[in-house]
């Protein structure tokens, strides 16, 4: 099991409601290197999940991305450590699928599902990139 630099956060498994996404497509390395998150975001993301998927049972599984690095600070997505994802620098966000793709959270839902992440603690809930190819959500904790 990889392991952190930092003692409050730790690598996030996949669980039968959930599954990660994105990792080698976003230069910041595999799967294991980006789901990272403290106790307090890893079990409001769970969940926020768990509630969605009980009230939604079609939907199976949701696909998760970009939560955390192991060692914090920034995602390197355009190739120079600058933001987007300032708020993924701690372990607190997590990005929720909603593009309409398979196990993604679907847009007649998105408010429903943003509502479970604030009833689970999320201090923000956000769609993010509305309209494009990679809608997704966002919720983050303290």
């Amino acid at each position: 099991s990889p392991s952190s630099t930092f003692n409050n956060i730790y690598y996030v498994e996949e669980k039968p409601e959930f599954f990660h996404t994105g990792g080698n497509t976003t230069n910041h390395g595999g799967n294991e290197y980006n789901h990272w998150m403290t106790s307090t975001a890893a079990y409001g993301i769970y969940y926020a999940v768990q509630d969605y998927v009980a009230f939604n049972p079609d939907q199976g599984r949701v696909s998760l991305n970009d939560m955390g690095l192991p060692f914090g600070g920034k995602f390197d997505i355009s190739q120079n450590w600058t933001s987007p994802h300032i708020t993924h620098d701690k372990g607190t966000a997590v990005d929720i699928g909603g593009n309409g793709g398979s196990y993604t959270i679907p847009f007649a839902d998105q408010a429903i599902f943003l509502a479970y992440c604030r009833n689970r603690g999320a201090i923000e809930a956000i769609q993010e990139n509305v309209g494009s190819s990679n809608q997704h959500l966002h919720c983050r904790w303290n």
